[in-house]
């Protein structure tokens, strides 16, 4: 077979003995075909045999200890049942007798192309000794599983929430283009040396181009989208670039019923999904930074709604609204959320060890708190100040609504007190949401009763 290919000559000859057909068969067909050409058609046959060829094919002979036979089959033979099974094949065998072992030097035959290695001769001895006459044994050796590989573990972890909050995923290409550079505000790019055309000019410095430009095909088909992506970016530092692996999501909604509930906590919205993630991932001590440089990432988003996500004095990624401009310019009419994750530092810091806490037998009361408040005053600020007056008291505290009133953002929080040691009186309750109330009414905010 491989020299017919070498030589691009495909012939009946070619396709017959690339299947192993026994080469001194061409002796034993003369013979039959000048034997029914004399029957048939009469005449008288020439002896001999013109061969070309320079010499005929040597039979290999192949060896193979006894002790391995053995070894391989888990079975103890006798030498002469070995024989005797090389016999019955039509093999010629010499038995060597060397040192402390029995070597069989087999004469393979040309019609058993299939008998090359020891093993192949082992096998067949195993075949006629009767496969039912050697034992299972399990393994004597030690099996050691492979190691997890967290990464894998983590990235699936991460998945599975991201579709679990209603999040597709998607996978973009590596390579973005001139005008994606010019839309987003990019500086800093690298590509290749060579690019095939503009729209493959610069390796991608984020996920979010690629994320923002999938809302732009696809919202018009939906009412609201939720996509993700976790992929490689290319970003230079320095004289030499930096390849590093990142989760990436936006969120995009259309429609004024959709907007009413969406546009204006988009933000809030957004960041949930990022607490979400990192609280199921075991990822302490977050917070959020608005005190940003103009990198390519914050050029991206609208100044007034961005923030670096910190943790531990490391920045893990960044969030945002889109900025309008580009937007405008891909022809989209609607708010779109962003953020961008590192992965590689977000699987260092995830905690696989999970602490339970016994819930409190004594029943929970719930209050609930509407404040107004200056457009930029932030959510965290009044929940240290919830969390902190309450004190133990306060199991959970949750914002279920923002909304805008006379110039003023107006926030509903939703207070849970409970006790593991008693149950709480309305009396106690009470005291403690007007000390709440106090605080806000101290620093300018309007609590509305």
């Amino acid at each position: 077979r491989k020299n017919s290919k070498a030589l691009n000559l495909r012939t009946d000859a070619s396709v017959r003995f690339e299947n192993g057909l026994d080469v001194n068969s061409t002796l034993r067909a003369l013979d039959r075909a000048a034997e029914l050409i004399q029957k048939i058609v009469g005449g008288k046959i020439v002896s001999g045999i013109a061969d070309s060829q320079a010499a005929r094919p040597r039979r290999a002979s192949t060896a193979v200890a006894h002790s391995y036979i053995e070894s391989l089959l888990g079975v103890n033979i006798k030498s002469g049942e070995v024989v005797n099974i090389f016999k019955r094949l039509l093999l010629p065998t010499k038995v060597i007798k060397k040192k402390n072992d029995i070597f069989y030097e087999v004469l393979i035959p040309s019609w058993r192309n299939d008998l090359a290695t020891g093993e192949d001769l082992i096998e067949e001895v195993g075949r006629l000794c009767g496969y039912e006459k050697i034992p299972a044994i399990m393994p004597t050796s030690v099996l050691i599983a492979a190691d997890k590989n967290e990464e894998l573990i983590n990235e699936d972890a991460v998945k599975d929430i991201m579709v679990g909050a209603g999040y597709t995923e998607v996978y973009n290409y590596s390579l973005i283009s001139e005008s994606d550079k010019e839309v987003f505000g990019l500086k800093e790019m690298v590509g290749p040396r060579h690019p095939l055309s503009r729209e493959q000019k610069y390796l991608r410095p984020n996920l979010i181009v690629g994320l923002v430009k999938n809302v732009e095909s696809n919202l018009r088909y939906f009412d609201e989208i939720r996509l993700f992506e976790i992929g490689r970016v290319f970003r230079l530092e320095g004289k030499k670039i930096r390849e590093k692996k990142m989760i990436s999501g936006v969120l995009g909604a259309k429609m004024e019923r959709v907007r009413k509930r969406v546009e204006k906590s988009l933000f809030s919205e957004g960041k949930g999904i990022i607490d979400l993630l990192l609280e199921k991932m075991g990822v302490a001590d977050v917070w959020y930074d608005d005190f940003l440089a103009e990198t390519n990432e914050m050029r991206m988003f609208q100044p007034a709604k961005r923030a670096l996500v910190k943790t531990e004095n490391k920045t893990l990624g960044w969030l945002g609204e889109i900025n309008k401009t580009s937007l405008s310019v891909l022809g989209i009419g609607e708010s779109v959320f962003a953020f961008e994750l590192d992965f590689e530092l977000l699987n260092e810091l995830v905690e696989r060890e999970v602490a339970y806490r016994a819930p409190s037998k004594y029943p929970a009361i719930v209050r609930d708190l509407s404040l107004l408040v200056q457009p930029q005053t932030k959510i965290d600020q009044v929940l240290d100040i919830i969390e902190n007056i309450g004190g133990a008291l306060i199991i959970d505290t949750e914002l279920f609504d923002v909304y805008e009133k006379g110039g003023q953002k107006g926030l509903a929080f939703r207070i849970i007190y409970q006790s593991n040691e008693r149950t709480l009186t309305d009396v106690e309750v009470n005291a403690s949401q007007q000390k709440i109330i106090k605080a806000m009414e101290e620093r300018g905010w309007e609590a509305r009763r």
